[in-house]
């Protein structure tokens, strides 16, 4: 009997050590997936938002000097907001490609117009 009450109790200890690593393990899994998510909103999300500035600046009538420190106003609060929007996407393995999918074709837009002839 003696013997069955300890391996209950070890069994009872481990179970509880299982479920603290399993509980620590999440919170680290949902603390990289943060950072990750958030990375993304911060490197591919500042380009995106340099360049959905630039096409507004380039497209707006009149030289495009003129909407340059409108521009630099503008950049810091939509940035911030491609990095909120960061954190909608499920885990940093979405929001990675589709931030810097984006970013890129927004820059390319910039390029085409640029090599058109289009801005100056």
């Amino acid at each position: 009997m003696q013997l069955l009450q300890e391996r209950t109790l070890c069994a009872m200890f481990f179970d509880a050590c299982d479920e603290r690593h399993r509980a620590q393990g999440a919170l680290l899994q949902g603390g990289v997936l943060m950072w990750v998510r958030a990375s993304a909103g911060v490197l591919p999300g500042f380009f995106l938002a340099a360049a959905l500035v630039g096409l507004v600046c380039w497209l707006l009538p009149g030289p495009w000097e003129s909407t340059m420190v409108a521009g630099l106003v503008a950049i810091f609060p939509l940035w911030i907001g491609v990095i909120c929007a960061a954190f909608r996407f499920s885990s940093g393995r979405r929001a990675w490609p589709w931030l810097s999918g984006l970013a890129l074709l927004a820059l390319g837009l910039l390029w085409l117009l640029q090599a058109f002839g289009w801005v100056r």
